[in-house]
């Protein structure tokens, strides 16, 4: 192994780790982070990588960090089998196929659909979402079918992406569903799991995988959880859901200024 490549595993696991840090604490995933940092500034570093190659490795670095938000969000409770139980199948089997059409088309179809899709999520995120709603211990109106098709839309966005669906789904348990903010990102950490260990599956089989650089991504995203959905857990939720809004529109009209 050469010199370069120890200092790209090494930019990649720092990158992954502080990533992962700063959008378990504002609840949106790291991907909308690591995305930009590795397309943008990787480069200027005199590394080069493409966005098929970037879509890889942030798939599988949602599949570590959302295993480990996870068993935090069960153990204070905001993991709620009626409402994540309508995700898993129709989440699996669309994003079984977003990460087949992966393999066929090019980095520049994924770049382009990735930053439209996040712009779609940071639209949605714009709607009012009132106030009382935001209660973790309220009865909430459990809707199977309508949990299904949106989970549906977003695993073949992750699928294809490379992602786990949260910048699009967030805001859709927030400001269509309405769900309180807590259950809603538990909701999406179990739904990214599914989505992106279905999606980095589909890349097993479909595209090459860089394996070096996938377990350096997978450990700093892991590290990084573990510290940032604890913080998360300590902020206001009105935090939480503006920071939403600010990151994933940021992020998609950068990628989008940016597209070819």
């Amino acid at each position: 192994m050469t010199s370069t490549e120890l200092l790209l595993g090494g930019f990649v696991f720092a990158t992954s780790f502080v990533s992962t840090l700063f959008g378990a604490v504002l609840g949106v995933g790291a991907v909308l982070i690591i995305v930009p940092v590795l397309y943008f500034v990787a480069p200027l570093l005199g590394f080069t990588l493409d966005f098929r190659e970037i879509s890889n490795l942030t798939t599988f670095s949602v599949v570590a960090a959302t295993l480990r938000s996870i068993t935090i969000y069960r153990g204070v409770g905001l993991i709620r089998g009626d409402v994540t139980r309508p995700l898993v199948i129709p989440g699996f089997l669309c994003a079984a196929l977003g990460s087949f059409v992966a393999g066929h088309v090019s980095a520049g179809v994924i770049q382009v659909f990735f930053a439209s899709a996040s712009l779609v999520g940071a639209i949605i995120a714009l709607l009012p979402y009132p106030k009382h709603l935001d209660d973790s211990e309220r009865d909430l109106n459990v809707r199977p079918v309508l949990y299904a098709s949106c989970a549906s839309v977003v695993g073949f966005v992750g699928g294809l992406a490379g992602a786990g669906g949260g910048f699009v789904l967030i805001p859709l348990l927030l400001n269509v569903l309405r769900l309180p903010t807590r259950i809603a990102l538990g909701t999406a950490a179990v739904s990214g799991l599914v989505i992106a260990t279905t999606s980095f599956l589909g890349r097993v089989a479909f595209v090459h995988i860089d394996w070096y650089l996938t377990i350096a991504i997978g450990l700093g995203a892991f590290s990084g959880s573990s510290v940032g959905t604890k913080i998360q857990l300590s902020l206001p939720t009105a935090v939480l859901r503006r920071a939403i809004v600010c990151v994933v529109a940021i992020s998609a009209l950068r990628m989008l200024i940016h597209v070819g």
